[in-house]
């Protein structure tokens, strides 16, 4: 159940950015009368949903991406290794 209402805030946390979703990004503009202050509620709506999706699957951001590049680096040393042979 934890890790479904986290995919939950992963999906609006996309929804909520402002790339595309052009009718509710235009309702909430009408409603506050400026773009700047609507840019500003969609990326924090955004930022609330993802902190919830790292927050429910129990995921730490700062180790996932060293993990991530550590393993890029190992695949970048191993084919050079490959080339040299």
């Amino acid at each position: 159940m934890r890790e479904r209402l986290g995919t939950i805030s992963l999906a609006l946390c996309v929804f909520f950015l402002p790339l595309g979703y052009d009718l509710v990004f235009w309702m909430v503009q009408e409603l506050t009368g400026s773009y700047g202050l609507t840019i500003f509620l969609f990326y924090v709506l955004s930022a609330v949903f993802f902190g919830f999706y790292i927050y429910l699957h129990k995921k730490n951001p700062i180790s996932h991406t060293k993990d991530k590049v550590k393993e890029k680096k190992d695949q970048i040393k191993s084919k050079f290794k490959k080339k040299e042979l």
